[in-house]
């Protein structure tokens, strides 16, 4: 099952080559920078990323690269720990509420989200499914 995984994660890589080898480079970048020079706080903004990776944006294609350049530490642990906290108090509701269950699923979702894309860009897309993430947080104790 494990190389049946790993075949797909290569084919998928294969498939665009130039993205996957940007998306690398800006990730060690991102992850390089932010360890020497701001590991608490991060750098604030958001930095033009060399020739190297075509001028994209340093942290722009993964969440927590992104969020550890420009926020820091304090930044990744923002939206960890909400993110855990959340899977771990709705998980005893998952075969109670199908609405916790809804609700896992979403965050589920946001957690695969954070490996490629960047949450802000897509806020607007997935901003109903964290009102349903708050429902089934209300209706946990009824």
């Amino acid at each position: 099952m494990l190389e049946k995984v790993e075949l797909s994660i290569s084919a998928i890589k294969s498939a665009r080559a130039g993205s996957t080898r940007v998306r690398e480079h800006l990730g060690q970048i991102a992850l390089q920078r932010w360890a020497n020079e701001a590991l608490v706080w991060g750098h604030g903004i958001v930095e033009r990323g060399p020739h190297l990776v075509e001028y994209m944006p340093i942290g722009s294609h993964h969440t927590w690269f992104g969020l550890l350049f420009v926020k820091g530490l304090v930044g990744a642990i923002a939206l960890a720990l909400p993110l855990i906290c959340s899977l771990l108090s709705l998980i005893s509701e998952i075969s109670k509420s199908p609405v916790a269950a809804s609700a896992i699923a979403v965050l589920l979702q946001l957690f695969l989200y954070t490996f490629g894309e960047n949450l802000e860009i897509l806020a607007y897309l997935f901003w109903p499914g964290l009102i349903i993430v708050g429902i089934a947080h209300k209706r946990k104790g009824q």
